[in-house]
């Protein structure tokens, strides 16, 4: 009766339960907003003194901050204004990021994109890495927010389904969910 459908709902879902192909794609996203990271951690202080010359490491300190602070400011409202709008958030947060990209390395004065108005330490540098940071922090908050609890939503309606339950299984996947999340991430970082 009742007490084997809570049991049911309680027992954690396994890993082939709760990966469903929309999982795995949010995975995807979670490993490519971490793999941006992980690539800009290492290189973005060298690439900030390449492009905007001799400035103090207290400069470029606060640079990189505007990487975070940005997202922190936007989570919540952009995935509170547009409920039900994930999947177009996270994928317009990923083309943002795509962007930024493609401005850093079209303005590094070693790489091969770079054109002749791109002097070091020019107005036109500062603009552009102000505004690629802007852009990285906006796509961080669309892509990232949102990716965590468009898991857990989709997962607790598909082990319900395969468990034949009336009510999403939230409790029986936050325990995978998080695992795989957390998996994604930390190999995105590792990878970029």
């Amino acid at each position: 009766g009742d007490s084997d459908s809570s049991l049911a709902s309680s027992t954690s879902a396994t890993l082939w339960e709760v990966c469903s192909p929309r999982v795995v794609l949010l995975v995807g996203a979670a490993f490519l907003v971490q793999g941006m990271y992980g690539t800009l951690d290492p290189s973005i202080a060298t690439h900030f003194r390449a492009c905007l010359g001799d400035v103090s490491s207290a400069i470029v300190g606060m640079l990189i901050s505007l990487m975070t602070f940005i997202p922190a400011l936007l989570a919540a409202p952009v995935v509170l204004l547009l409920p039900g709008a994930q999947a177009y958030l996270i994928a317009v947060g990923l083309c943002l990021m795509a962007l930024v990209a493609l401005i850093f390395g079209g303005s590094d004065p070693s790489g091969p994109m770079v054109t002749s108005d791109l002097d070091v330490g020019s107005r036109v540098q500062w603009v552009s890495q102000l505004f690629a940071l802007v852009l990285i922090g906006v796509g961080t908050a669309m892509a990232w927010t949102p990716v965590l609890p468009e898991m857990l939503k989709v997962s607790a309606v598909r082990v319900a389904e395969l468990r034949g339950e009336a009510s999403p299984a939230v409790d029986a996947v936050t325990i995978p969910i998080s695992a795989v999340f957390n998996a994604g991430a930390a190999m995105g970082e590792a990878a970029g």
